[in-house]
């Protein structure tokens, strides 16, 4: 019987309880006398000190035993992929116990990072910080595709960024790896950061991250030229990023959709999602870096036209400057 998490913040509390090795010794972390759980929706987690290290234990209230089997599987692999995105784990069989039985944990090292959504709003006032955010995570999710690998559930709480700005990611409960196919695809993640298709999709797949990637690109670079819609939308208070469940189901039609198409620099990735919405399956969608390379290549194209047009003109130089300078500025952002 799976226990829930009020049994498990009464066991872990009690050294007697918690029977993984690498626990021993150590205790759950508290504050201002209250232990520590950040609790989700199929897992709770506490931080957890030992001498030696500090751990994320994150504790199943909600049975997906195919989960947890495919966990416990896939370490390895995880290891193999040398990316820095991701944080060692070790799935433990009968790890804690408690009033509902033995229980078993995933002991992840804890990331001293920030949430994504946390770090946009402290950033709200540096657009460059967040351009790099947008960049670091188009590049992120780039090497993923290269490695055939989807993490199933990107959302803000599932990526974190470091003190140096980098990202990692965390919660690999839908996660899909190449070669490893038939594996029930249970958990679907959040509304507002997931396709509609997504709900019929048996099986998960190097597909599955497309359309998140789309909406949490898009709106990174939204917010880094339009930080009042933090306000404007409460995006504090909310469990999606620029992207309501409301938004994803109008299909595009709704206010923040003719918000974005009213921006040059942002039209393109609003235009983006509401194409992917029309699509009946989630590999139909176009891949984030071919929507951002594609976009890229036509404003080359434009600004080479006009470069062109400009060399036929009597004192063409200061607009050849301007067209030049253009053109680093796009060679930068890809």
């Amino acid at each position: 019987m799976v226990a829930g998490i009020e049994d498990y913040s009464a066991a872990i509390v009690v050294p007697q309880m918690v029977k993984a090795p690498e626990l021993q010794g150590g205790h759950p972390v508290q504050k201002n006398g209250r232990l520590l759980r950040y609790a989700g929706g199929f897992c709770v987690v506490y931080p957890y000190e030992t001498a030696r290290r500090k751990y994320a234990v994150r504790c199943w209230h909600t049975p997906v035993d195919t989960v947890q089997q495919y966990l416990k599987n896939i370490a390895d692999r995880i290891k193999g992929f040398d990316l820095p995105y991701f944080v060692d784990y070790k799935y433990c069989e009968n790890a804690i116990l408690t009033a509902k039985g033995p229980q078993p944990v995933i002991l992840m090292d804890w990331v001293e990072a920030m949430p994504m959504k946390k770090y946009i709003a402290d950033n709200l006032s540096r657009p460059a910080v967040l351009e790099s955010l947008a960049k670091s995570f188009l590049v992120m999710t780039g090497e993923l595709h290269e490695q055939g690998i989807s993490h199933g559930d990107l959302q803000h709480g599932n990526i974190l960024v470091r003190p140096d700005g980098s990202l990692v990611l965390v919660d690999y409960d839908s996660l899909y790896v190449l070669g490893l196919d038939g594996i029930p695809d249970d958990i679907k993640g959040l509304q507002g950061y997931q396709h509609p298709a997504r709900i019929h999709q048996r099986y998960r797949s190097a597909y599955s991250d497309f359309f998140s990637e789309l909406v949490i690109y898009t709106s990174i670079q939204t917010l880094a030229r339009h930080p009042g819609l933090w306000e404007k939308y409460s995006l504090a208070d909310t469990e999606t990023m620029l992207f309501a469940e409301k938004d994803i189901q109008s299909g595009g039609t709704s206010e923040i959709f003719r918000l974005i198409e009213s921006d040059s620099d942002v039209r393109h990735l609003g235009r983006a999602i509401k194409d992917a919405l029309r699509q009946p399956t989630l590999d139909r969608i176009v891949p984030l870096q071919e929507i951002v390379k594609g976009q890229t290549e036509s404003l080359v194209e434009n600004l080479s036209k006009q470069w062109q047009a400009h060399t036929h003109q009597p004192n063409p130089f200061q607009s050849n400057i301007d067209i030049f300078n253009q053109l680093a500025e796009i060679a930068s952002r890809w």
